[in-house]
């Protein structure tokens, strides 16, 4: 059975400065369904998600596949599709999690902080100013 992170940020916050990882799936509350990258590294919402590790960064988390830890998740800017890609830049693909409710959080880019993890067409995950709350499950 998967446990649910009951104090996700705490968790996080534990490993300290140094840089550590801890595995999740990122579910949508409303759909019930989980991130996960499709054939092209687009991220979108499936039935069965995929397992994201958060790696403590500079500013925040990266967030990276657990499939292909070498690819992370990366902004290319308002209304685009959020995408798994290498090491281009530390600042797109810096995140962090803000609390909104017991157990969701948004997922805050910490380069520009208008900007949050949302649900876009066809299921796709892209990067807006709407702040859409997530549930991250410890794997």
């Amino acid at each position: 059975m998967h446990r649910l992170c009951t104090d996700f940020i705490s968790t996080l916050l534990a490993v300290g400065s140094s840089q550590q990882q801890k595995t999740y799936t990122i579910r949508d509350p409303k759909s019930k369904l989980y991130w996960a990258a499709d054939k092209t590294n687009h991220i979108g919402l499936q039935v069965t998600g995929a397992k994201w590790i958060l790696t403590t960064a500079p500013g925040g988390f990266t967030i990276s596949s657990s499939n292909n830890p070498d690819l992370y998740v990366i902004y290319k800017g308002n209304g685009n599709l959020l995408t798994l890609e290498g090491n281009i830049s530390q600042l797109n693909q810096e995140w962090i999690f803000v609390p909104s409710k017991t157990n969701e959080h948004a997922i805050q880019l910490v380069q520009h902080s208008n900007q949050f993890a949302n649900i876009g067409n066809n299921g796709f995950i892209i990067a807006s100013t709407k702040q859409l709350e997530w549930i991250f499950e410890e794997k």
